[in-house]
């Protein structure tokens, strides 16, 4: 195996795995739980930086689960409700005690996003509506929107 198909980082989380690689993260689906939620026949997915718009992190609270997203640019959200996130085939829920491994992902592919898709390519107006969509729908606190909100702002 060479280098580029060895993860630089991995998540096992509840219903699947991430694996980060130099250029991608690939998505994989194993256990009853990712049975259940994406399908019998649920596989693999890969999402190369380039193709990724944002990385939403919910972090686990001591009952409740945590979960990191990958939300791709022109990507339509088919996400509903408070249990949407089980069944996003760009999301894999985790638990408490991996929140530091999660937090490794995101900073990890961030920074390299940044190499990979030029910040003129970033529609800032369309991201600001689908975030805004996220925090109506109490996917994002108020607090995490506007950091984000920020962080786009910051951008042109």
């Amino acid at each position: 195996m060479n280098a580029a198909e060895t993860p630089v980082l991995v998540l096992h989380g509840v219903n699947g795995q991430v694996e980060v690689y130099s250029n991608k993260v690939r998505i994989r689906r194993k256990g009853v739980l990712s049975k259940i939620t994406q399908g019998l026949f649920a596989g693999e997915k890969d999402v190369y930086f380039h193709q990724i718009g944002s990385i939403l992190v919910k972090q686990a609270g001591l009952m409740t689960r945590g979960y990191i997203s990958f939300a791709q640019l022109g990507a339509i959200e088919r996400r509903k409700g408070l249990l949407g996130t089980t069944h996003d085939e760009n999301a894999v829920l985790f638990r408490r005690n991996q929140s530091a491994v999660v937090e490794d992902i995101r900073r990890y592919i961030e920074a390299h996003m940044g190499a990979s898709t030029p910040a003129a390519a970033l529609d800032v107006a369309d991201q600001l509506r689908k975030f805004g969509e996220l925090r109506d729908r109490r996917f994002l606190t108020s607090a995490e929107f506007e950091a984000k909100k920020q962080e786009l702002l910051g951008r042109l």
